[in-house]
């Protein structure tokens, strides 16, 4: 190792992970609010929905393109939540073994 203790490193991913998650919370929230503008601007939730929403596919073109990827960013998310998750209770665990001292064969 480089002298760094490993839970210090975990801790440094954590601090990463969680940084690139609220990142992507806010393209996530960006891609919603620009999406619901489009929709809102072009009627898709008035009585006439399905003649504006195929408007919207019409005119919207690659307005919605960086937003289109929403589903995959939340996949994203939730993986890295997942991570985030197993790598705070692994020091949490460690140091239960440390208590408990060596095991006994």
């Amino acid at each position: 190792m480089n002298g760094t203790p490993s839970w210090l490193a975990g801790v440094q991913e954590n601090v990463t992970l969680i940084a690139e998650i609220n990142e992507l919370r806010r393209e996530l929230g960006q891609c919603r609010t620009r999406v619901h503008d489009l929709e809102a601007s072009l009627g898709v939730h008035r009585s006439d929905a399905a003649a504006a929403a195929v408007a919207a596919r019409a005119s919207v073109g690659d307005a919605a393109a960086p937003c289109t990827s929403a589903a995959a960013l939340l996949l994203q998310l939730e993986e890295k939540a997942k991570v985030v998750e197993l790598q705070v209770s692994e020091p949490q665990l460690l140091e239960q073994r440390r208590r408990r001292g060596p095991p006994l064969l």
